[in-house]
């Protein structure tokens, strides 16, 4: 076989520029190539001109000759060393040392220089390749990703603050790495901005993945670049490849690696939650996805922005949903009551208005649905949490939510309100598929109202819920122009900044995009005092390591009190408290239950803080035994058992139907089956009806909620 062999060019300039322009070495080598020919050449010359040494005088004060060689070598890079020849040689020495200052003085200055400085231009565009160690891993930039620095440079420093020095976070992007320095620059402080190591290249590639140094990081955060195409399954791409370097040992780590994914798409969020598309990737990666809208839903409504202050005072961003009236500082026992608290005997419901049914719209209404289960609902079945979106295309955006949420329709009816004439026009819609005592009896309603934000209609409807004592409204603008929100806030009714006595004051939440300045300037006056700035993609919030420990002790309490099987009271009839010391038992449970139970665990965890503000002590603190026959855990369990049956319908599972449901009662391999793969779950059922169907699940509810500050005592 011929082989033949292809020239790019027959031009040797080419083959210089490709090779001059390459790597250092290279470049010293030409250098060093044509010292070596020039010395060479002006020696040979000099044997030919000068064959007798007397041209070579003696170094001044020796009479030992210098020689040839010596004294050549000292000319190319000394000019003074030319008074060391005879007369005859002076022209030749010039020449030498004209020479010898073009290639020591100007080329080897040139070269270094060169060299310093692509090296530097390299570093400061991202093309580099050396390791790091105990350091964070962002691939790709976007809106988001300035937050989440800030939010992981936060995070360490709480956990290693008697540590030295910080760890290093290595952003990946395909932008430019002078752009995002420009635009990191004035969106971190100097600390943080301090940490960052810039590199160039795509999340998925092999080659970049291999120079990031997996196997001595932290953590790893996909975020994905802005406006990308397919962003989600990019994303979810690259976690493919990290499984598969990790399979055959590209990666060598000791622990698995914890993997943070951010999903743009919502379905794409819900699908991670509720199907179990990792498992075959637990053995390598712990896997996490995230949203940047749930993100922001869970820290309004959850951890309200809480700060343990030095002097043990306690500051909150923003209000409970369910007692706006409770001050943002904690400092004693007595300010700690301070507001309306829903109690069973309570005859306030709490009323949730979205505005704009944008992504951030939909993750505040869902995340409130998660989270707004009351006590009184069990004494009145019309107290039910009212979430009402507002939106001039509400008719046809309600129809898109509620085939997403299908199962949950199946079982509760909706409310449709058209603002847009000179009447209201009200629909009430039944559930879809039940009837009877297996329809509606779950806590919380939906509303759709078609309106503009400033229609006569939509405002006399505010200012009814406004001055309605029993009405804990909040208002929520999430539209995706950050100065419409600001606008609207500014335009309600009278009646919304200042509230009748008795009545719970308004809390307007202002959806922000860069900075949170101008609403907290706003709230200086008195009229907008109850402005609560969101949303801003400066800012960066997930759950803490504290409250994923948290998650995994629920699951192992879950764990423990099916292996007691019914004995799970003791002598006294109180219900046990669960084993939670031993760390390495409550990780090994963690990493074998599906995806959706460990979302599932995560939202029970988010309520027992709504659970200890209404039920609890002046501490809101819960008891931390509870008798078998106590009131309160009763109560408390049969609101657990709403709040777990509404998070199922949201996160994808249904109801069974009747012949179905016969089946399950009787057959508890089928019954596991339809849970596992099906998505169908026996127990969504009323909590009369569940007493026929399931009883013996009735104990997890109750000892869930007697477990609350057995595992809230963990950090």
């Amino acid at each position: 076989m011929i082989m033949i062999k292809f020239r790019p060019s027959k031009s040797l300039t080419y083959y210089f520029d490709r090779s001059f322009s390459g790597s250092w070495w290279k470049q010293i080598l030409w250098l060093s190539g044509a010292v070596m020919f020039a010395f060479c050449f002006f020696w040979c010359v000099s044997l030919f001109l000068f064959p007798d040494l007397d041209d070579f005088e003696c170094v001044s004060g020796s009479r030992e000759p210098e020689g040839r060689l010596m004294l050549l070598f000292r000319l190319f890079y000394d000019p003074g060393s030319i008074d060391h020849l005879s007369y005859n040689a002076r022209t030749f020495g010039v020449v030498v040392v004209l020479v010898g200052m073009v290639l020591f003085m100007g080329m080897l200055i040139t070269v270094i220089s060169n060299i310093l400085e692509r090296h530097i231009d390299r570093y400061m565009r991202g093309y580099f390749d050396f390791g790091l160690n105990n350091h964070h891993v962002v691939l790709g930039y976007n809106k988001t990703t300035p937050g989440l620095i800030k939010s992981i440079c936060k995070e360490d420093d709480l956990n290693n603050a008697n540590s030295f020095g910080h760890r290093a976070i290595l952003l990946v992007s395909e932008k430019n790495c002078e752009d995002i320095r420009k635009e990191l620059n004035g969106l971190l402080s100097r600390s943080e901005f301090d940490r960052v190591i810039l590199k160039s290249g795509s999340r998925n590639s092999n080659d970049i993945l291999n120079e990031v140094s997996l196997g001595s990081a932290v953590k790893l955060w996909i975020v994905g670049e802005e406006d990308g195409f397919d962003h989600d399954s990019l994303n979810i791409e690259c976690v493919s490849r990290i499984v598969k370097m990790c399979r055959k040992g590209s990666v060598k780590r000791e622990s698995k690696l914890d993997v943070h994914v951010y999903l743009d798409n919502q379905s794409a969020f819900r699908t991670f939650q509720s199907v179990d598309m990792s498992c075959e990737w637990r053995d390598y990666i712990n896997f996490k996805a995230s949203n940047f809208n749930d993100d922001w839903a869970r820290y309004v409504m959850v951890d309200r922005g809480f700060n343990e202050n030095p002097n043990g005072t306690r500051t909150y961003l923003y209000p409970a949903l369910e007692n706006p009236s409770k001050p943002l500082m904690i400092s004693s026992a007595t300010e700690n009551r301070k507001g309306v608290v829903i109690k069973r005997d309570s005859d306030a419901h709490v009323h949730v208005m979205v505005f704009g049914m944008t992504d951030m719209g939909l993750s505040m209404a869902v995340r409130a649905a998660h989270l707004l289960h009351l006590p009184n609902f069990t004494r009145d079945k019309k107290l039910k949490t009212v979430i009402s979106f507002v939106d001039v295309d509400a008719d046809t955006k309600m129809v898109e939510f509620r085939n997403v949420y299908q199962y949950l329709f199946e079982i509760q009816s909706a409310t449709y309100k058209d603002f847009t004439g000179d009447e209201a026009v009200v629909t009430e819609m039944a559930p879809t598929k039940f009837k009877g005592e297996d329809a509606d009896f779950l806590d919380s309603h939906f509303e759709f109202i078609k309106s503009n934000a400033h229609s006569p209609l939509l405002r006399k409807y505010i200012e009814e819920c406004a001055d309605d004592k029993n009405d804990v409204l909040s208002i929520m603008l999430c539209y995706d122009d950050p100065d419409y929100n600001l606008q609207v806030g500014q335009n309600f009714p009278f009646n919304v900044y200042f509230q009748a006595a008795g009545v719970p004051p308004v809390p307007v939440y202002v959806r922000q995009y860069m900075s949170r300045k101008l609403v907290d300037e706003l709230r200086t006056s008195e009229k907008f005092r109850n402005f609560y700035p969101f949303g801003m993609y400066t800012e960066h919030h997930r759950i803490n390591e504290t409250d994923e420990l948290r998650s995994k002790a629920i699951n192992l309490t879950y764990n423990q009190c099916y292996k007691k099987g019914d004995d799970v009271y003791d002598s006294d009839g109180n219900i046990f408290l669960a084993d939670l010391s031993d760390k390495t038992e409550l990780e090994e449970k963690w990493s074998v239950i599906q995806t959706s139970l460990q979302w599932s665990n995560a939202y029970c965890l988010d309520c027992f803080y709504m659970r200890r503000r209404n039920m609890g002590d002046e501490e809101d603190h819960l008891k931390m035994r509870y008798h078998k026959d106590d009131p309160d855990l009763l109560m408390m369990a049969e609101v657990e058992h709403y709040r777990w049956t509404t998070e199922k319908l949201l996160m994808g599972f249904r109801k069974p139907s009747e012949d179905e449901m016969q089946n399950l009662m009787v057959d508890e391999e089928l019954k596991l089956y339809y849970k596992k793969k099906r998505f169908v779950h026996l127990d969504i059922q009323s909590y009369q009806k569940l007493k026929r169907v399931d009883p013996k699940t009735f104990k997890y509810d109750a000892i869930i909620v007697a477990n609350v500050e057995n595992i809230m005592r963990l950090k």
